[in-house]
């Protein structure tokens, strides 16, 4: 249920951005974290907070020491994060306790959903402020919150309890420059200046929407409405809100304008100038008569654009003129801030924008590969995919514009692609077709684990989100893995990019829609065998994957890691076993006995390559991945950590 008490946004923003950077930082390892767990139940338990199972204690150097002694907590302690579940520990790392008696197991992986929040605690000696102890005022329970810490940690280190003394932690852009100061890492001013700015711009932007809250959706609610319930992001990456523009566009600050129904601008382009395809000019036509009427030029391209690209457009292309349109239009963005839906003038489909702002960890323009190879994928090879077409619709790209220009960096601000959008389409009467991304949101409240998925649907008890994500799985399992499978097409299917289709009138989740070819990886030489056509993209396209494990890395990234192990979470039924239980059970039945490298590189490998975020970041990184490699999710079992610290199979 959601906590009616008046919050603090800025606390919470700062907890948003501060728990997925840390969430980075232990599973990147980039800082040593240990699991202290609860010993008593004075520790567990209080009325006034969250369960509580342990802490993460967060060091700021790796250290020869093996124990973890009083002198550890004065100097090397970074950050204590209070959990209410067990991460994933390491069965074979640890740090000892001062005494020698008991061990704390490495974590490997933590989320950010087992964090309590919006506590985030550092130590200081007990000389600071006078020895006395701090309060967090914005923190419910506090008060109890803090003995239990300071037990916890008295008990772990050998300290006395009387000289243990915290205080709420750092903000996330505190914690970062505090890790970045590390002589080790060597990262660059600039790359930690960059950093520090988008950690800001994403606090910013989240207690913005903290703010502005959207009114819940419905099952009667429209698409447009589900897209726009976009509260906190991407479930993992640190800089989930960040909205960061470079010049001569303006500074993007919260409330700047309206970036959920931006304006739309029409911008000219000699014919020569712009490299088209698929039928692009007839795709857009509803909207430019619209816009200007009849007075069409026969040899110029008109290109829709962002109205915040505007100027960006005028500078880099000389040969472009902003249109003085007969009629404005306003659009609807979706969940990602460039992808723009106006259902009224182009039903059906949906538009992909050139935006130069960074939103999240990239640019977010449309590059030329890509504006050539979507609609080339869309109409040479998707129609030979095999997959269940009453379970899948993939949204083919059917057109695309962008500008001629030898730096693509600089043709990718003038791009436009044309997408069929079913949801904009009459199929929307009877269905709800919704980004996956949204059902996992919260409901418009940062101090609630309540999502929309649970509310919408009613999944009060236990049974029905068991049942919930049975289907769910059984079906998107069998929806992306057949192409991946049979075709070597693996699409990035995390939430922003996978549709969920329900029937209005009764809530069954009838399958899924896939969009953006962007970032899918195809296995040329598994697609011509299967289907017997040649691909129709860019031979320089990102698409092409050098091997299977490519396609591994992909589904295992969008599909399992940010997509299944967030609605997972939060149906609360991660902890018990289930959720992965029930992956591993769907994937035995629908492909049995199945032999395929991608099958069993997901269902078997012990370990499973993770995106790095932030190491990204630190290496100035456009193109190109870190992989960290941490325990596969869908071999998940419950862990438990026994009084000496030994952690074993529940």
């Amino acid at each position: 249920m959601a906590n009616t008490q008046k919050v603090d946004t800025q606390v919470y923003a700062n907890f948003a951005t501060a728990s997925r950077l840390v969430a980075s930082l232990v599973s990147e390892g980039i800082c040593l974290a240990y699991f202290l767990p609860v010993i008593s139940a004075f520790e567990s338990c209080s009325s006034n907070m969250a369960p509580l199972v342990g802490i993460a204690l967060l060091l700021r150097h790796a250290s020869d020491n093996e124990f973890l002694e009083p002198v550890t907590l004065s100097s090397n302690v970074l950050l204590i994060v209070p959990l209410r579940s067990l991460p994933i520990l390491h069965p074979n790392e640890a740090i000892r306790s001062a005494s020698g008696s008991r061990c704390f197991p490495r974590i490997e992986l933590v989320d950010s959903w087992e964090m309590i929040g919006p506590h985030l605690f550092t130590i200081r000696n007990s000389i600071a402020n006078g020895g006395q102890k701090l309060r967090d005022s914005t923190a419910v329970g506090n008060a109890q919150l803090h003995e239990v810490l300071i037990h916890i940690l008295a008990g772990a280190s050998g300290a006395s309890a009387d000289t243990i003394r915290i205080e709420h932690g750092l903000d996330a852009v505190q914690l970062w420059l505090t890790v970045a100061s590390r002589q080790d890492l060597k990262v660059p001013s600039n790359i930690v200046e960059e950093i520090r700015f988008e950690l800001r711009s994403s606090i910013d932007f989240q207690q913005y929407n903290y703010e502005h809250p959207k009114r819940l959706p419905t099952l009667e609610s429209s698409s447009i409405e589900w897209e726009q319930c976009n509260f906190e992001g991407h479930p993992t990456h640190p800089m989930h809100k960040l909205r960061m523009s470079y010049p001569p566009m303006p500074p993007l600050t919260p409330g700047m304008i309206d970036l959920d129904n931006p304006r739309i601008r029409l911008v000219s382009f000699p014919r020569q100038a712009i490299h088209l395809r698929g039928d692009f000019k007839a795709e857009i036509c509803g909207l430019v008569k619209h816009m200007l009427g009849d007075s069409l030029e026969p040899d110029v391209v008109y290109l829709p654009v962002h109205e915040i690209q505007v100027q960006t457009l005028l500078e880099k292309f000389p040969v472009a003129q902003v249109v003085n349109e007969v009629r404005p239009v306003w659009a609807h963005s979706l969940t990602s801030l460039r992808s723009l839906a106006i259902p009224e003038l182009l039903p059906g489909k949906s538009l992909k924008l050139g935006v130069g702002a960074r939103v999240s960890g990239a640019l977010r323009t449309i590059s030329p590969v890509s504006a050539y190879s979507g609609p080339g994928f869309s109409k040479a090879n998707v129609p030979y995919l095999s997959y269940d077409r009453n379970i899948l619709t993939i949204q083919c790209e059917v057109a695309s514009a962008v500008a001629r220009h030898e730096d693509p960096h600089i043709a990718g601000h003038a791009g436009c692609i044309v997408r069929d959008s079913l949801e904009y389409g009459p199929e929307s009467e009877h269905d709800l077709i919704v980004p996956c991304a949204s059902l996992v949101e919260r409901i418009q409240q940062p101090n609630t684990s309540a999502t929309l998925v649970t509310h919408v649907f009613g999944l009060e008890t236990e049974e029905s989100r068991r049942a919930f994500l049975a289907r769910y799985v059984d079906l998107i399992l069998r929806a992306v893995l057949q192409p991946a499978i049979t075709n070597g097409v693996a699409f990035e299917a995390h939430g922003q990019n996978t549709l969920a289709r329900f029937d209005r009138a009764t809530g069954e989740l009838k399958g899924f829609l896939i969009r953006g070819f962007g970032a899918i990886r195809v296995h040329v030489e598994t697609l011509k065998a299967s289907t017997g056509v040649p691909m129709d993209v860019a031979p320089t396209s990102p698409i092409i994957a050098k091997d299977l494990s490519d396609l591994v890395n992909k589904l295992y990234h969008s599909l399992f890691l940010l997509h299944l192990q967030r609605l997972i979470r939060v149906l609360d039924l991660y902890s018990n076993g289930f959720g992965w239980r029930c992956v591993r059970e769907a994937l035995d039945r629908n492909f049995p006995n199945n032999e395929s490298e991608i099958y069993k590189a997901i269902r078997t490998q012990k370990r499973m390559p993770v995106k790095c975020f932030v190491r990204m970041k630190m290496a100035g990184l456009e193109d190109g991945y870190i992989w960290n490699h941490l325990p596969n999710l869908v071999l998940y079992e419950p862990q438990k950590v026994a009084l000496d610290g030994s952690v074993s199979i529940a």
